[in-house]
Parts: C-alpha cells; sequence; structure tokens
C-alpha cells in the first residue's frame, strides 16, 4: 500500500527503519495488515488505551476505603503510595517527550502500556502475599455464621470492664516485636504506582501530539475530542466495574452484615486483575502502527512545503532528527519564557491538586456523608462527573470545529467553568446531612457512681448496667424503630442474638430507648419488652445528595467545553517542533506540584476529621472507623473551591496572552516541525518574552 510512496532523504539505515510507514512489529509486515495503517484505527486502539487507563483511576478511588480496612491504611498513607505514580511522572516525562516525541512514538506507548499492565497486576499481589489476619477480628466469626463468636460483644453482667482491658505490661510484654505494621503492602502498592506512573508518561504525553501531527487541522479538534471522552469515559467504566467489585466480600463468602457497614471489606484486587490483562492486549496491537500515518497530510513535496524548508522555516525531516541530551535545556527555556504557556501549565498544576486530592477520595467521602454503600458510592462519585465532562469535551470539540473557535474563546470558556466550578465547591459546604450519632460513643462515665441521678441515656446505659463493653469491638447495630445507633451489641445492652432471614438480630437490649426495663431484688435488671435490633448503621434520608450530584454533574460539564481547545491551544503557542517537549514538560510540572502532593494533603485532611480509629491487637493506629463528617465535608471543599478559585485567576491570565492568536487552518504534512508560516515559528520562544503576537 506504501510501497509507492515517495520517502524522504535518508541518512541511515535508522532512518530508514522508523520513516517506513508500515503496519507490522519485529520484521512481520504483511501486506493485509497495512490497510489499518490509518488515523481512524489508530484512534480506536488509542481510545481502547485510554478507557482501561482511565478505569484505572476511579477503580482505585472506589477501593480505597476497602483497601484502607483490608490493610489498616490511614488516608494519609494512602495518599502517599498514589503520590508515587506522580514521582514516576517527574523522572522520565522529559526524557520520554525529549526521545520519544523524535521516535517510533506508538512503539514507546505500547511500551509504555505493557509496563502499566504489568503494574496493574502487581497491585494484587498483596491479598496473595498478605492473608487477612487480625484486622477485622470482630466480623471473624460473624461472616462465617458463628453466633458463639458473638458473646464478647454481647452486655454480660457478670464480666467486668477490668477484664476486656489487658494489662498494660502483659500487652506490652505480648507484643515486643510483633506489632503489625502495614509496610509490606505498603512498599508493594508504592512500587505499583510508581511503575504505573512510569508506563502512563509515554500514552499522555506521545499519543495527542502524534495525532494532531497526522491529521488535517480541520478533524484535529473532533480527534481530540474523542480522544479525551476515551479517557473521560475510562473513569466512568472503572467507577462501574468498582461498584460491582464492591458488592462482593474480599473472600467471597456472604457476612451477615450489610456493605454499608463499616467493617466492610470489598473484593478490591479482582479490577486490577482485568484491566492489566486487558491493557497488554491492546498495548500489543498498538505497537504494530508505523511511526507516521500520512494518510490526511500533503505531500512532503507540495509548493508550499519546498518554500518553507528552503526559507528555513521548516525541517526538512523533524520527526527523524536526531536528538541530543544538550538540546533539552535549550527547549525547556524556550517554553519556561513563553508566558501563555507558563499560565496554561500552572492552571493545569492547579487542576492536578483537585484532581489528585478531591476527585480521588470523593467517594469516600460520599460514603461517609450519605452513608451509602461502597458500591453506591463508587457510582455517585464516578459516574455522573465523569459523564458530565465527557459530554462537555464532546460538544466542546464539535463548537470548536462548527464555529471554528479561536484561543481567546477557549480562554472565555476556561474563566466560564472556572467560576462555575468555585460556586459549585462553596456551595456544596451546605450540602451536609444530619451528623451519625453512636451511643456509647463520646463523653462517657467510667463507673455508674459518677453518673448524675436519674434515667441513663443512652449513652451511658451500658455502665449503669456494669455490661463491661469493651471500646475495640466497634461493631455497630441500629435501632430500626427509634433510628439510634449504637457502638456494639453490648453498649445497647443487648443479651441475646439469633439469625433471621440471614441477618443478625439482637434482642433483651436495656439500653433501646423503648426497653420496658424492671430490677429484680437481687439489683438485676429484666427485660420485659424491647425493640429488635440489627446490625450496621441506619439508614440516613438525605435529599442534599441528589442536589449534590445535580449542581457537580452542570459545573464538570463546563469543565469539560474548553478540553481539547485548551490543548489546540497549547500547542498552537509554543509550536510544532515542540509539542512533544511542551506536553512532557507540562506533565512533570502537574505531576511534581500538583498530582503528587493533592494525595497526601486530602489524605492528611481527611484523616484529620476522623473521630474513631481502629485501634490493633498491639495498639498500633490503623484505619478510621468514624468520621466527623461536618467538617470533613466544609475542609474537602473549602480546599477545592480555593484552588479552583486561584485556577480562575491564571484562566483570566492566559485570556488575555492569547487574545490576538489565530489558530493556524492551513495543512502540513506531519513531519514538519512547525506550522507552515513564519508566525507560528516564532510563537514558540519569544512571542510572549514582552507581550501577545499580534494577529495581522
Amino acid at each position: 500500500m506504501f510501497s509507492s510512496e515517495k520517502k524522504p532523504r535518508v541518512k541511515d539505515s535508522k532512518d530508514v527503519f522508523d520513516t517506513t510507514p508500515r503496519c507490522g512489529i519485529w520484521g512481520w509486515t504483511p501486506s493485509w495488515l497495512q490497510r489499518f495503517a490509518n488515523m481512524q484505527v489508530f484512534v480506536v486502539c488509542y481510545v481502547a488505551l485510554g478507557l482501561i487507563y482511565g478505569m484505572t483511576h476511579s477503580y482505585t478511588s472506589s477501593m480505597i476505603p476497602s483497601i484502607e480496612k483490608r490493610f489498616g491504611f490511614t488516608s494519609k498513607s494512602t495518599g502517599i503510595v498514589l503520590a508515587m505514580n506522580d514521582v514516576s511522572h517527574i523522572l522520565v516525562a522529559l526524557l520520554t517527550a525529549h526521545y520519544g516525541g523524535s521516535s517510533h512514538r506508538p512503539r514507546w506507548i505500547s511500551f509504555g502500556c505493557l509496563l502499566v499492565g504489568a503494574a496493574l497486576l502487581l497491585h494484587a499481589l498483596p491479598e496473595v502475599v498478605f492473608p487477612m489476619k487480625n484486622s477485622l477480628d470482630a466480623q471473624s466469626a460473624e461472616k462465617a455464621g458463628n453466633l458463639e463468636g458473638d458473646d464478647r460483644t454481647l452486655c454480660l453482667r457478670n464480666r467486668a470492664t477490668a477484664s476486656v482491658v489487658s494489662n498494660t505490661s502483659d500487652v506490652e510484654d505480648r507484643c515486643i516485636g510483633r506489632a503489625e505494621s502495614p509496610l509490606g503492602p505498603l512498599i508493594i502498592f508504592g512500587v505499583a504506582q510508581f511503575l504505573l506512573g512510569m508506563g502512563s508518561t509515554a500514552l499522555m504525553v506521545l499519543g495527542l501530539p502524534f495525532i494532531d501531527d497526522n491529521t488535517q487541522k480541520k478533524n484535529s479538534g473532533i480527534y481530540m475530542a474523542i480522544s479525551f471522552s476515551s479517557r473521560i469515559f475510562g473513569p466512568v467504566l472503572g467507577a462501574v466495574l468498582g461498584a460491582y467489585c464492591n458488592t462482593i466480600f474480599y473472600d467471597w463468602t456472604i457476612p451477615s452484615f450489610k456493605q454499608s457497614d463499616p467493617r466492610w471489606v470489598s473484593a478490591w484486587y479482582l479490577g486490577f486483575l482485568g484491566t492489566g490483562i486487558g491493557l497488554c492486549l491492546f498495548a500489543l496491537t498498538m505497537g504494530c502502527f508505523p511511526s507516521s500515518l500520512p494518510n490526511e497530510k500533503k505531500s512532503p513535496k507540495e509548493p508550499n512545503d519546498v518554500k518553507g524548508i528552503e526559507a528555513g522555516i521548516i525541517s526538512s525531516n523533524p520527526v527523524d532528527k536526531g536528538v541530543t541530551l544538550k538540546d533539552l535545556p535549550k527547549n525547556v527555556k524556550r517554553l519556561l519564557l513563553n508566558q501563555a504557556y507558563v499560565y496554561g501549565v500552572a492552571r493545569v498544576v492547579l487542576e492536578g491538586l483537585i484532581i489528585s486530592g478531591y476527585m480521588s477520595f470523593l467517594p469516600k467521602f460520599l460514603g461517609q456523608q450519605y452513608l451509602l454503600s461502597p458500591s453506591a458510592a463508587s457510582l455517585a462519585g464516578g459516574v455522573p462527573g465523569v459523564m458530565a465532562i465527557a459530554l462537555g469535551a464532546l460538544v466542546g470539540g464539535f463548537l470548536t470545529k462548527r464555529f471554528n473557535l479561536q484561543p481567546r474563546h477557549i480562554g472565555i470558556a476556561l474563566t466560564f467553568s472556572a467560576v462555575v466550578m468555585t460556586a459549585a465547591f462553596f456551595g456544596a459546604i451546605g450540602l451536609g446531612c444530619e451528623k451519625t450519632v453512636i451511643a456509647g460513643f463520646g463523653k462517657l462515665w467510667k463507673t455508674p457512681s459518677q453518673l448524675p441521678h436519674g434515667q441513663p441515656d443512652e449513652q451511658r446505659c451500658f455502665l449503669v448496667y456494669g455490661c463491661g463493653c469493651a471500646m475495640s469491638n466497634f461493631s455497630p447495630l441500629c435501632d430500626q424503630t427509634t433510628g439510634t445507633n449504637y457502638y456494639s451489641a453490648c453498649h445497647a445492652g443487648c443479651q441475646t442474638v439469633a439469625r433471621v432471614n440471614e441477618t443478625k438480630t439482637y434482642g433483651k437490649c436495656f439500653c433501646a430507648q423503648n426497653a420496658n426495663v424492671t430490677w429484680r431484688k437481687n439489683s438485676e435488671p429484666v427485660v420485659i419488652d424491647s425493640a429488635t435490633i440489627v446490625g450496621g448503621l441506619c439508614p440516613k434520608k438525605c435529599p442534599n445528595l441528589y442536589v449534590f450530584i445535580v449542581i457537580m454533574f452542570f459545573a464538570m460539564f463546563t469543565v469539560g467545553l474548553p478540553l481539547s481547545g485548551s490543548v489546540m491551544t497549547q500547542y498552537q503557542v509554543v509550536g510544532k517542533e515542540l509539542k512533544s517537549m511542551a506536553t512532557g514538560l507540562q506533565v512533570l510540572l502537574w505531576s511534581a506540584l500538583g498530582l503528587m502532593p493533592g494525595p497526601i494533603i486530602v489524605g492528611t485532611i481527611v484523616d484529620s476529621a476522623c473521630d474513631l480509629w481502629q485501634t490493633k491487637s498491639c495498639g498500633e493506629k490503623g484505619f478510621c472507623l468514624l468520621y466527623d463528617t461536618d467538617s470533613l465535608r466544609w475542609k474537602l471543599h473549602l480546599y477545592a473551591g480555593i484552588i479552583k478559585l486561584a485556577g480562575g485567576v491564571l484562566d483570566i491570565l492566559l485570556t488575555w496572552k492569547v487574545w490576538h492568536v489565530e489558530f493556524d487552518t492551513e495543512d502540513v504534512e506531519p513531519s514538519s516541525s512547525s506550522s507552515a508560516g513564519p508566525a507560528l515559528a516564532g510563537l514558540g520562544a519569544e512571542t510572549y518574552e514582552d507581550g501577545p503576537r499580534q494577529s495581522r
């Protein structure tokens, strides 16, 4: 198919190999395969990789609560693990852009995606290497249906409080050298995230410039929109996959408590296995594409390009031009002197603080704030917002092509979306629910003699009756009649437990608000009548959840509108020869200053709102069992709102700098290093040092 095509001048055998536009791999280039050497097929493969890779982020976010419970991580520890993804971005982004952008880009993308697939499979390894031990002891008997194991959670009158609290010195002696540590799983997750970030760099840095270099300008916008939408619909599929996996208990048994119970741990590892295998398969396909797809471009010998080459504006073969390490500082300097580019990168860095921080912990926030099950929180936190951005990206790409929008219009759209998103974040501070109150947790008196006179309330009832409850056994119960939550069966004063239709029910509960209790002469309480209490927290009815989803849907739709146009604007202001380098430097700064600190900052914020920590057998702090949802809500949205407000200021500055810049509409052969004309040739380095270039 390509045998009759005129080939550019070659310098050596390496140039011949790199510039031969034939589909295949490792010397296997059959003729029937060459019909697939076009941009449409490439975009399909690129979209598939983007979909699967996009799934990994939302899936991981939906599994954060289960992973934290499974291995006893704090949210800050989880944030550090997620940040390892961006550490590798920082290390390889510029090198990938510098060398990969001047060589066989599809093969770079293929190798990177194979590395991502291996990293995803590595994520599932801790489930095998570190089997469940004692991190969730309270559920171990329950999930097997063992009712005898519940004796320790019931109210037993003859059990003194001291009997459930070990002697401190005995505990210290027993725990010397045996402290449970999450370090092993943390290391594996950290290495997996590091490899994930390293491999995905090629996909992020080289894919869009390759598409832009091999399509006509009139089609570039729609291809960009499709590519962006694939990365956005990927998180939707990831959220759906996460919702499904969240309905499966980690060991495939059927526990007696509901998904909304704090003790529920999902089969978090399933999605990593599926996405890892799928990504490896499509990565092998990507490696078959040639180094360039010239079908939509003009012949390199057409008059405009010949004149450009003779004038020294366009390189005769920049794709195959050898690059050296000494060119790297010079190209970076050219980009950093470009004020429009700097404003654009700065706003993207701030977006990274929100994406990696707020969005990563959004399913966890929704689950805690609105008491949703893990599967419902995964869907509510992933599907509406991501669908809105995807829809916005498609609409924005269509409008950009239909009305021939220019960089100033893109800047206005960016500013508008920043205003809307800032208002949405600040407005969400007021969209809370009634705080979950748990009887038996709060200000407690140590002995009955310290109690005020009168009938004891549910906060101190178990002390009056001498139940001897241990605070280490957090197994919440719900009185469905009154909507009261109890810390455990012991704190509710319950004396019996039975299984009814696979649901554990507790009876003879002294502390139930409607319990009818009398006292015998020997000061033994007798429950004449009480409500039946079941395991798990009482469900919340909170209409603010739907208001929150609707507001965020509209706000994120506006965020999606200028997505494809913002990438085209960046490419326009830097010049064609710096497209890959501009993308690589942006990814580096985005990762170092945005994506890397984001989850650590937000993880610390989430931990600061914790009311009750899991305590392991040797006293180490594990995961958070109960949050102050009011504190969590206003801290998260104040953080996101302030950052988005600062991003809006940068959007205004960017709009000002590109106000007189026009998109180049000439079709240029893919091997040219800049757009066909002197205007864009000077735009990459010095145009914005003193002010925006005026269109003439």
